[in-house]
């Protein structure tokens, strides 16, 4: 395959792994990457391309020649409406894919519409029968793509991403079922076919965002967000486990690293990383006033994954050891008061 400079490597890692596996071998056209099969693998055709920033179109027709076993890896977060025909749409399910059924598409066969969102990096492995025919369109936009309309259009496109993981109105998914309908069988290649491919993802998210839900969603504040996030970092502590990454909690929110950093330095003066830290070690300090608990105890339940690693974040927070500092408390609280 030519050089893939213009598509992000989390776009790329969506399609070209797919394509080895299957034996196509791709070819650059313009701002097309197409192939056929060309092996004993499978049968059929793949194109893609980005018409945008962070936006991946996506079209694959294939045919295995014996049972094999496909895997598919996501690099970060990223919302996604398909068109699965055929096999595809079984094999999507039971993949791990969590699919949510925006109605019937037009054309011979089972055709269905779907939408989701992918809110961490994973691998998933799908199960392709041989002589079964596997076909789907799909548009993939990553997180990216909505912070550079919020970059153009403040506000307007704020929660677009996280409506993917909704279900629609009936003309939201006629919109959904518009621009997957525009993608061929064959990259549209001739004159103008790149910006018609475009214009139909913009007019889905515009047409998306104009909506009723979208308005709701989109409403949302900085402060709104930052609450939400403090609220996932308060409910992993109380559950017992590590707090998430940046990455993993600007996933679980929808938005992006960058949208979510901005944030909290606005509302908070620091970043989700350093908020996260620190509520990790005012948790810790609670914990460790009860005296029932012992410090590997208070390790275990904010999810370190072993008393040194505790230790040393504490001692580096702090000043102190954890046994030091409950030592410390314990003093402090045992001395008599002072009569006012």
């Amino acid at each position: 395959m030519a050089s893939g400079a213009t598509i992000s490597d989390e776009l790329l890692a969506l399609c070209i792994p797919q394509a080895e596996q299957l034996g196509i071998r791709l070819e650059r056209h313009g701002r097309f990457w197409a192939g056929d099969a060309a092996g004993s693998t499978a049968d059929g055709t793949m194109w893609f391309s980005s018409p945008s920033p962070g936006c991946l179109v996506l079209y694959h027709d294939v045919v295995p020649r014996a049972d094999m076993q496909l895997q598919e890896t996501s690099l970060g977060p990223y919302a996604c409406a398909c068109m699965l025909k055929d096999a595809a749409l079984a094999c999507s399910r039971s993949c791990g894919l969590a699919l949510r059924p925006v109605g019937q598409g037009r054309g011979a066969g089972r055709t269905e519409l779907a939408t989701f969102v992918e809110r961490r990096p994973r691998t998933l492995t799908s199960a392709l029968h041989a002589g079964q025919r596997y076909r789907s369109s799909s548009i993939i936009l990553l997180p990216e793509f909505f912070d550079r309309l919020e970059q153009s259009y403040p506000g307007e496109f704020r929660g677009v991403l996280g409506l993917f993981d909704t279900r629609f109105d009936t003309p939201g998914e006629l919109e959904i079922g518009r621009a997957l309908g525009r993608i061929s069988s064959r990259p549209p290649t001739e004159s103008g076919g790149a910006l018609a491919l475009r214009a139909a993802v913009d007019g889905l998210i515009a047409s998306l965002a104009a909506s009723k839900d979208a308005s709701t969603h989109g409403e949302e504040s900085t402060a709104q967000l930052v609450r939400r996030a403090k609220g996932l970092v308060e409910q992993a502590l109380d559950e017992g486990t590590a707090p998430p990454t940046v990455d993993g909690l600007a996933a679980a929110l929808y938005v992006s690293r960058s949208r979510l950093c901005a944030a909290f330095q606005r509302e908070t003066g620091q970043g989700p990383g350093q908020h996260m830290r620190r509520t990790r070690i005012e948790r810790a300090c609670e914990l460790l006033g009860q005296r029932d608990l012992t410090v590997a105890d208070v390790a275990r339940r904010l999810g370190y994954p072993g008393l040194s690693a505790f230790d040393h974040a504490f001692t580096r927070a702090t000043g102190l050891s954890p046994h030091a500092w409950r030592n410390q408390r314990a003093r402090a609280s045992s001395q008599p008061r002072t009569p006012s």
